[in-house]
């Protein structure tokens, strides 16, 4: 019966149960032993190829596996619908045999004469990680907010799961299964990390909140995100960004979604933080989500997604396997042009007296002994995450801190201190955009 039941869900497209109750009493037996195997001629499935004549079933593990949608039961009926089957996990040379969970055909966004997106066609299968890459202003966040329901599409349809809809907001297409992660977190910093993940949608009793109903239930969130050591009673104003992170994930996750999207999650993260989402998403996929992955690392794109889409001014220029391109390849399909064509060799800066020297420089034990040499002609490049540092440096260079150590020269001339007034008037002047 369990058997039946099970095989059943998986063709009508549903997750398979890890736990399945069974209305009957527990038998017991002295001859059953915890550990042994007493199935160690079957495959680790249960579904192994046989059939169930007893039941009225005739259909074999490859079918089930497979979810035929043609199976019929002995009396020649439908034994499902068959409408939808999920794609197997991390396959995509066959992706188009399965229905996607989401269908964009011709899909278009105007913001008046512009044309944000126009005439997108896209396929989102659950149990597959499909990344969308593109440069800045490819069409990608607009893409998000048509699929999130915070853009209404000017033309175009969506389908989910095979029947039209419309979202006319962000709450219509929770309700449909679809919860988006944006770059822009969502969290109210002066509320509890329980009352974040649960803000929409609280467990309540008697007309209040029901705390410890939410506690249980944010919990369970927080562990399956990796972060079950973290207190929900915590404020978000105290917590570090990765860990708002781990929040804003689980946040998406308390809707109970069929497709999450992240929008450039781990752009601000570090490695080790940036690993454990990647992680995380191969679970999700693993558990049977469709996954939409928005990121400008090629890096990630490389390890985690099994499909590529990429956008050019607001159009899906092409959709492959992320196996079958290389990345030169897929930049220029972004890019319109070769990369050679769009970053030609730089000039070299002829060797002078620097224009700007930093040495030593120190303060408060943010700056730590940094040295920067820039010449006439030359662009300096200063990255790193947020909060490293780069904002006091120029704040240094311009004069507003004090208290710094080291040595700082404009052509040549000492620029120890000063204020911000005297860079800009006194030679040579400084300029300062923040």
């Amino acid at each position: 019966a369990i058997a039946v039941k099970a095989a059943i869900a998986a063709l009508q497209g549903e997750a398979l149960p890890q736990l399945m109750s069974v209305p009957l009493p527990v038998a017991y037996s002295d001859e059953l032993e915890d550990g042994m195997n007493y199935w160690s001629n079957l495959d680790d499935n249960f579904f192994t190829p046989n059939e169930f004549p007893p039941c009225n079933v005739n259909f074999t593990a490859e079918q089930i596996m497979t979810q035929d949608v043609n199976l019929e039961n002995e009396d020649g009926g439908a034994l499902s619908k068959g409408k939808r089957r999920r794609c197997p996990k991390g396959r995509t040379a066959d992706m188009a045999e399965y229905a996607p969970f989401m269908r964009l055909t011709g899909l278009e966004v105007h913001y008046g004469p512009v044309r944000a997106l126009s005439g997108v066609d896209l396929d989102i299968h659950e149990g597959s990680i499909h990344a969308i890459i593109g440069e800045n202003g490819a069409g990608k966040s607009t893409l998000l907010k048509a699929i999130s329901g915070v853009q209404t599409p000017t033309n175009g349809s969506i389908e989910v799961q095979g029947a039209p809809v419309l979202f006319s907001n962000a709450t219509d297409a929770q309700r449909a299964g679809i919860s988006c992660i944006f770059q822009e977190m969502s969290l109210v910093p002066d509320l509890t990390v329980a009352d974040n993940i649960l803000l929409s949608n609280p467990p309540t009793r008697f007309g209040l909140i029901d705390r410890r109903a939410q506690r249980d239930a944010v919990v369970g969130l927080l562990e399956r995100v990796g972060a079950g050591d973290l207190d929900p009673n915590t404020m978000v104003r105290d917590l570090p960004l990765s860990r708002r992170q781990l929040v804003e994930i689980a946040k998406g996750l308390a809707r109970d979604p069929k497709l999450l999207i992240f929008d450039e999650s781990t752009s601000a993260l570090t490695n080790n933080d940036t690993r454990h989402i990647l992680n995380l998403a191969r679970q999700l996929r693993d558990a049977g989500l469709a996954i939409l992955y928005v990121s400008h690392r090629m890096g990630e794109i490389r390890e985690l997604a099994d499909e590529c889409s990429v956008f050019r001014s607001g159009q899906k220029v092409q959709s492959f396997e992320t196996t079958s391109r290389t990345d030169a390849e897929i930049v220029e399909m972004m890019l319109g042009r070769s990369v050679e064509a769009s970053f030609p060799p730089l000039a070299p800066v002829q060797p002078e007296n620097p224009i700007v020297e930093i040495d030593g420089l120190s303060w408060d034990g943010v700056l730590k002994n940094v040295q920067i040499s820039a010449q006439r002609g030359e662009v300096i490049g200063i990255g790193g995450l947020d909060g490293q540092g780069q904002h006091e440096l120029l704040l240094a260079l311009f004069g507003t801190l004090k208290g710094t150590q080291g040595r700082i020269r404009l052509a040549g001339s000492s620029a120890d201190s000063g204020t911000p007034a005297q860079r800009v008037r006194t030679a040579p002047t400084l300029a300062y955009v923040p």
